[in-house]
C-alpha cells in the first residue's frame, strides 16, 4: 500500500530561516511518514536538510524576494501575480492533496487537479499590512492593504481546510466569519482547525 500524495505548496526559501521555515522543517519530516511528499515552489528554495524528503519537485516561476502579498507593493507585481496563477492552475498534482502554506497561494491554486486543498492561515495578511503602515507613512502598505483584505476574504471560501497554527488566529477567523466581513467564508472551507 502506497502512502497519499500530499504536494507542499510554499514560496518560502529555506535558506533564509524565518519562523516559518523552522516550523516546516519541523514539521515535514513528520509528513513523510505518512505521506508521499511532494514539493511546488521557488526554485532552489529547498534546502539539501529537507531535499530528500521530496520525491517530486515542481518549480514555480517566481524569483527571490517578497511573498504573494508583497507583490501587491511592487510595481510589476500583477504581472508576477499572473504568472504564478497560470503555473498553479496548470499543476500536475495527480489527485494528491495540496497543502498551502499560505491561504492566497490556495486561492491561487483552487483551479488546479486535486482531491483536497488545505490551506494554512498563519496570520491575517490585511492585519499585518495595516500594522507596517502604522507608526511611519507607509504609502504602498495603506494602499495595499484594501486589495489584500478583499483577496484574502475570498481565498478563506476556496480551501476543503482552513489550518490555524494557533487558537488565536482561529478565534480570529472565527469572528470575522460570525461578523460576515468575509462574505460567505466557510461555505466551502469545512471547519477551522488548529
Amino acid at each position: 500500500m502506497t502512502n497519499p500524495l500530499l504536494y507542499l505548496l510554499t514560496l518560502e526559501d529555506f535558506y533564509r530561516p524565518t519562523g516559518q521555515t523552522a516550523r516546516l522543517e519541523q514539521l515535514l519530516p513528520h509528513l513523510a511518514e505518512r505521506f508521499e511528499l511532494g514539493w511546488i515552489g521557488r526554485p532552489g528554495g529547498l534546502s539539501p536538510m529537507l531535499a530528500p524528503l521530496f520525491g517530486r519537485r515542481i518549480d514555480l516561476p517566481v524569483s527571490a524576494g517578497a511573498g504573494v502579498a508583497g507583490w501587491f507593493l511592487h510595481p510589476l507585481g500583477p504581472l508576477r501575480l499572473a504568472r504564478l496563477t497560470a503555473a498553479l492552475e496548470r499543476l500536475p498534482t495527480g489527485g494528491g492533496v495540496i497543502y498551502a502554506d499560505s491561504v492566497l497561494l490556495a486561492h491561487l491554486a483552487a483551479r488546479s487537479p486535486r482531491r483536497l486543498l488545505a490551506a494554512e492561515v498563519n496570520g491575517i495578511i490585511a492585519e499585518e499590512l495595516r500594522a507596517r503602515g502604522s507608526g511611519r507613512p507607509d504609502l504602498a502598505a495603506r494602499l495595499a492593504r484594501p486589495l489584500v483584505a478583499r483577496w484574502e476574504a475570498a481565498a478563506f471560501r476556496r480551501p476543503d481546510r482552513l489550518i490555524a497554527v494557533s487558537k488565536g488566529v482561529a478565534s480570529c477567523i472565527r469572528d470575522r466569519l460570525a461578523a460576515g466581513r468575509t462574505r460567505g467564508v466557510g461555505e466551502n472551507c469545512g471547519e477551522v482547525r488548529v
